[in-house]
């Protein structure tokens, strides 16, 4: 998407907390459905990179696009 290619990221090296935490997700969600040995590295170590960025952080945040921290509240009220 030509928005994520504006300016860019502050880190080097680039890397998009949305998109690392899309891939965690889906893994996770898969490995959930029927664990497959080799989705587990792949998983963590998009965990580890989503860690690592957000601790070099002075608010815990990571680039979601360049020089953008976008911060994602939801409400699962329906499930209480």
């Amino acid at each position: 998407m030509s928005y994520a290619k504006s300016s860019p990221f502050k880190v080097q090296p680039a890397r998009s907390l949305f998109i690392d935490g899309e891939i965690a997700l889906m893994l996770a969600a898969r490995r959930m459905l029927e664990e497959k040995p080799e989705y587990k590295p792949a998983l963590d170590e998009r965990i580890k990179f989503i860690i690592a960025r957000m601790e070099s952080s002075p608010v815990l945040g990571a680039e979601s696009y360049p020089d953008e921290c976008w911060t994602l509240i939801m409400r699962w009220h329906w499930l209480l």
